[in-house]
């Protein structure tokens, strides 16, 4: 059971204890999500193409699926540490978005080369996490060219530290690692 509600027109749901952002009219230039709130729904900020600036706190976990679909004026995000998790195209067609910061705590990016994170963007520079997580390769960020900045080791670069498969395994996953052996 859930509960639907509204705060500056924007309508979220709270399951539990657990509020999620569900869906922003297209009248926002700037929206600041509220701390509390643990999930930005699929399709919620869908074609604002008002909107430039967004704020996430430190309680959202979760950017689902095309999430940020096609807000073309987007120019800014300030994803912050607590964000764990970004779903399949969440930022397609932000042609405005330039630069993007993924905090440390994020541990996972869709992966499959159909779910192109940054899609249709015009990034320019991404700038990475400092730890060892799984980087799902740069098809999911759909660069040529562009700046990715970051500490993060190729898989050659842990194999010539003498790395094993198996250790490498747990950073990067199989299909990773079968792709890169055909190289």
């Amino acid at each position: 059971m859930f509960e639907t509600f509204k705060i500056d027109n924007m309508i979220y749901k709270k399951i539990g204890n657990n509020i999620i952002l569900v869906s922003v009219p297209n009248s926002f230039n700037e929206v600041n999500i509220p701390e509390g709130c643990i999930a930005i729904h699929e399709r919620a900020f869908e074609n604002c193409d008002k909107l430039e600036i967004v704020n996430i706190p430190n309680s959202v976990k979760r950017i689902e699926y095309k999430a940020f679909f096609n807000c073309t004026n987007l120019k800014k995000v300030n994803l912050s540490e607590g964000l764990e998790y970004i779903d399949a195209l969440a930022f397609w067609g932000c042609t405005n978005l330039k630069e993007i910061t993924i905090p440390n705590t994020v541990y996972y990016i869709s992966v499959h080369a159909v779910d192109r994170l940054f899609e249709s963007c015009n990034l320019e520079k991404i700038i990475l996490p400092k730890q060892n997580w799984h980087l799902p390769g740069t098809e999911c960020f759909y660069l040529s060219n562009k700046d990715i900045i970051s500490d993060f080791k190729s898989l050659d670069e842990l194999l010539n530290e003498g790395k094993s498969l198996h250790e490498i395994s747990k950073i990067y996953n199989a299909k990773e690692i079968e792709r890169w052996q055909k190289k």
